[in-house]
């Protein structure tokens, strides 16, 4: 399996996955399982396990993946990973060393080793409103970037933090659309790319609620910026990353990028996913009426 064998395996699991389950929700699952087949791969090339090879890897190195899990030094926000990913992250591993033959991790639940476990339904979480006030007033003092027009970031930013609660989008569902799923003569919005596309889901239209329509129109004249400043007439996406000739969206990284300014200057705490139970609270204190629809 050459030099990093779990990776070899895990990109086997993963092409198998690709047949089962949709594009978004694959795309996620490639990152996680790249994320850790390599956290693992390193902590053989750093001894403390003695093999990466899904046919091989013992009780050892199961427990020492799940003391990395728990280990709050091993991870940014300096805490251990969060319950559910724990289990999220086993059952991926579990999955590549059974693909192999490697039932290590069902004999060890067998033999009485303790596993992470769910922590139950999470509660849903909403910005308040004057929260989510400062953090859209932090998108007039984003940083520029080089080699783009200088209000472009401010522009994403402003998209960012304004469209999806005005929609109730997925992050997803708004980074990947396309510049005609935008009707701002109707204020609908085609939902292209919704979770669970090509296998479950149905493609929908929503509408863009009246606060956050002016947002939308600025965001728009940042765009045709953009596109003047590469010197093209039309660009595919709502949000495009056109550096070097591309064409193309921008990666979750990059939107999560701009949430963590956005971040840092509010000096408030969120991720972009609150912004779909921030839409539905605020407009059903609005009225409601509405709250069946929203449901």
């Amino acid at each position: 399996m050459g030099r990093y064998p779990l990776m070899t395996a895990a990109e086997k699991y993963l092409e198998r996955r690709a047949l089962q389950v949709g594009v978004n929700t694959m795309a996620n699952e490639r990152r996680i399982v790249r994320f850790i087949v390599r956290e693992i791969e390193q902590m053989r090339e750093r001894g403390k396990i003695k093999t990466s090879n899904p046919e091989n890897i013992g009780p050892i190195e199961v427990r020492v993946f799940m003391d990395w899990m728990r280990d709050p030094k091993a991870h940014k926000k300096g805490r251990p990973l969060d319950p559910d990913t724990q289990v999220r992250y086993i059952s991926k591993i579990e999955a590549i060393l059974e693909m192999n033959g490697n039932k290590v991790i069902e004999r060890m639940r067998d033999e009485g080793y303790q596993f992470p476990q769910r922590a139950g339904r999470k509660p849903i979480h909403s910005i308040t409103e004057p929260d989510l006030q400062e953090i859209q007033a932090a998108v007039f003092k984003v940083r520029s970037c080089q080699h783009e027009p200088s209000e472009w970031r401010k522009a994403k930013s402003l998209l960012l933090s304004t469209m999806y609660v005005a929609t109730g989008l997925r992050p997803s569902e708004l980074r990947l659309s396309h510049f005609e799923d935008l009707d701002v003569h109707k204020w609908r919005f085609f939902v292209r790319s919704p979770k669970g596309g090509g296998v479950w889901a149905d493609n929908r239209k929503v509408t863009i609620m009246p606060p956050y329509r002016q947002a939308v129109l600025q965001f728009l004249q940042g765009r045709e910026e953009l596109l003047r400043f590469h010197g093209r007439d039309r660009a595919t996406y709502l949000v495009p990353n056109l550096q070097g000739g591309k064409d193309a969206p921008y990666s979750a990284n990059h939107f999560r990028t701009l949430k963590e300014e956005l971040q840092k200057i509010s000096g408030i705490d969120f991720r972009i996913k609150d912004f779909r139970p921030t839409f539905a609270t605020l407009t059903v204190e609005k009225d409601p009426n509405l709250l069946v629809d929203v449901s």
